[in-house]
């Protein structure tokens, strides 16, 4: 998991550009165009307060029913994939035409926790799901179907399920109560217990080794059981080609580092070749490293791993 600034794009999703296809495949949006010199654009803002506006008053099946039709945040998709590349923001998986998640579920938000012997294990949280959430931009996330859809993965040993689905863990309070949100502005005072993408405090949490497992790197409490908990329902660790992925993308690191090493540690070859060498291997590191590569954040652990051995000093003057 790398970090989503949503901000970024947020800025573009105030003007899309309204095509002809667009303004034909959601024309009853078209109301909401707005000319720029000579141009149509669309303001995604203006969307989501359109719909909200349709949504008050119905009830929760005609709620339903309405944003089945009109998932219109599929608009979004390709400004999401330009900016962060073709693939899941959960696993870092390529995005094997998955959809676009709403982070907090829009039909029906279910409670869920590693301990099935727990009163709180699995419960409707809101039975009609974050519904004021269905069109906020800072609900969206791009998800593969293997992070997103509940299955059993035949690959991993024994049965095991995975997939966010309509889950959304929450801790509760001291009480025993939860806070569960009705808009976005009180989503922060929930205890959510699924590691997010856009917060920048959460998606350091979880690192992989060199065989490709994930493994929790939180020190609070609170974020250790955020990561276990994402493990499983993002299904991190039961996609067997997620592992393999993960290992060959290790070992492609692993070598250019090690090698580039030899040749640093060779008094032999001079001092210009190994300076090739080496902007080389930061290349091909940054290459891997950066926010549309797939699964980079194994490209990042496995270089952070050499940076601190010793004999692999100039592995520091390179700046992901």
């Amino acid at each position: 998991m790398r970090h989503i600034d949503l901000s970024i794009i947020e800025n573009k999703v105030k003007k899309i550009p309204w095509t002809v296809k667009l303004s034909e495949k959601y024309s009853h949006l078209n109301h909401l165009a707005f000319k720029e010199k000579g141009e149509d654009f669309i303001d995604w803002h203006d969307i989501e307060k359109f719909h909200i506006a349709q949504l008050e008053g119905k009830s929760p099946e005609d709620r339903k029913s309405y944003i089945k039709k009109y998932p219109d945040w599929n608009m979004l998709k390709s400004i999401f994939i330009k900016e962060y590349g073709n693939k899941c923001w959960y696993s870092e998986a390529p995005l094997d035409n998955g959809p676009i998640d709403h982070f907090r579920p829009k039909n029906k938000a279910i409670n869920y926790c590693l301990n099935d012997s727990d009163v709180n294990h699995k419960f409707i949280l809101k039975k009609d799901g974050y519904w004021r959430l269905a069109y906020n931009f800072f609900n969206f996330r791009l998800s593969s179907n293997t992070a997103n859809s509940r299955f059993d993965d035949v690959e991993a040993e024994g049965i095991q399920i995975g997939g966010k689905s309509v889950y959304f863990p929450l801790g509760t309070e001291m009480d025993g109560s939860f806070i569960i949100a009705d808009n976005y502005n009180d989503v922060i005072a929930e205890k959510a217990l699924l590691l997010d993408p856009i917060n920048p405090s959460d998606y350091s949490n979880i690192a992989f080794d060199k065989d490709g497992e994930p493994f929790v790197c939180a020190f609070l409490e609170n974020q250790k059981i955020k990561a276990e908990i994402s493990i499983n329902l993002f299904n991190l660790k039961n996609t067997l080609n997620f592992k393999n992925e993960r290992q060959k993308l290790w070992y492609t690191i692993e070598t250019v580092i090690n090698d580039t090493k030899k040749y640093i540690d060779n008094n032999l070859i001079p001092d210009e070749k190994k300076i090739d060498k080496q902007n080389n291997c930061f290349e091909v590191i940054r290459k891997h490293v950066e926010k549309t590569a797939v699964f980079s954040a194994v490209a990042y652990t496995c270089f952070k791993v050499y940076e601190v051995k010793a004999g692999y000093e100039f592995l520091t003057h390179f700046k992901p």
